[in-house]
């Protein structure tokens, strides 16, 4: 019986706190980044550096794709677009880095990222949008290159391109990984 006290007092407590600290608590399932539970503050540092790990929403012509393809599932309080939940992904690339695309590869800063080869097709033999052989670009102000950890089949900017941080919803912080 405690423990169920105990379980409810944690989750109440969560509740009040995101609501009255503007802070939320998600739950990553997917291979992109290490599952489990990430703390989100609402008011967080602009200041995005390297190995930051963010939440964010890429532009509504992805959302469509990947949710008709089945990647990703429409929901009716997701915070992009009033449907669909935010991606979460590290940056690898902020102002003043050299993104370079060579041999279906990324490179960044003339070295290669691992786990970065880029498919033309999905596991269904869907094409993909993505960044194609010969992209070159020097990151600006407000751009960033999200990756995921570990994962060379992930949603990330191989395909979505680069992101615009007014896209940001949040930093995320990993306070319990989920096996």
């Amino acid at each position: 019986m405690i423990k169920y006290i105990s379980i409810l007092f944690l989750i109440i407590t969560v509740v009040l706190s995101s609501y009255l600290l503007n802070i939320s608590i998600g739950f990553n399932i997917s291979n992109s980044m290490t599952k489990g539970f990430y703390f989100m503050p609402g008011n967080f540092s602009k200041e995005i550096n390297r190995n930051d790990i963010i939440t964010f929403c890429p532009e509504e012509k992805f959302f469509e794709l990947f949710s008709y393809r089945g990647y990703i599932s429409k929901n009716i309080t997701g915070k992009c677009y009033n449907k669909y939940p935010p991606f979460i992904k590290r940056v690898v690339a902020i102002t003043g880095d050299k993104i370079e695309i060579k041999n279906d590869d990324v490179y960044l800063n003339e070295n290669l990222v691992k786990n970065s080869n880029i498919y033309n097709v999905d596991k269904n033999g869907y094409k993909l949008p993505r960044l194609n052989n010969g992209f070159k670009k020097i990151l600006e102000m407000n751009e960033l290159f999200v990756f995921a950890d570990g994962v060379n089949r992930s949603l990330d900017s191989r395909y979505i391109g680069i992101i615009n941080k007014k896209n940001i919803i949040s930093k995320a912080y990993l306070i319990l990984e989920v096996k």
